[in-house]
């Protein structure tokens, strides 16, 4: 049996190999539209000032993968950022798309190494036809009451994330353009 199943994925992987999958679409990256050594700022009520930098920055070539026994595409994209001592907090962001999905995800990290997820997924789009990226919302917000430290985070297509409630600061970093 286990031969079978081992014989069965190897057949899987092989079979992906002809699938021909598209570069990761342009304008999804304008979600996190960030490059190597830019300076995200935000600030809060009492006039603090947060200063992350962006290190590491990518856009994967696409790929193909097996699903349900049929090979389908993907591709990944985002960022990363420094560590900041002030206020014990680093972010990464990741886009991930499929032929049939398209899902954003924020961590924010602290100092205990403890990490809030944020996700949002949009499925039944297909984000690498031109023509169903134009069915994501221009501004998302993203809400997840239960978190630790960061509740909430919302991105706009162009700029990227522009504000996050923050529990330990017991307010919302907004960004500095």
């Amino acid at each position: 049996m286990r031969v079978l199943i081992f014989v069965l994925i190897v057949l899987n992987f092989i079979g992906c190999k002809e699938t021909h999958c598209p570069a990761f679409p342009a304008n999804l990256v304008e979600f996190f539209p960030y490059s190597n050594g830019d300076e995200l700022k935000f600030i809060n009520v009492n006039n603090d000032t947060l200063k992350l930098k962006i290190i590491k920055n990518q856009t994967s070539d696409s790929y193909s993968y097996s699903w349900n026994c049929k090979c389908t595409c993907g591709a990944d994209a985002g960022f990363e950022t420094d560590f900041s001592i002030n206020y014990p907090l680093k972010i990464v962001g990741n886009i991930n798309i499929g032929k049939n999905n398209f899902e954003r995800i924020c961590d924010f990290y602290d100092s205990t190494i403890h990490n809030d997820v944020l996700s949002y997924l949009k499925g039944g789009i297909n984000p690498f036809s031109e023509e169903q990226p134009s069915n994501l919302p221009e501004s998302i917000l993203i809400e997840t009451p239960t978190n630790n430290r960061i509740r909430n985070t919302k991105i706009i297509k162009g700029k990227g994330i522009v504000e996050f409630w923050d529990k330990t600061q017991n307010s919302k970093w907004i960004m500095i353009e």
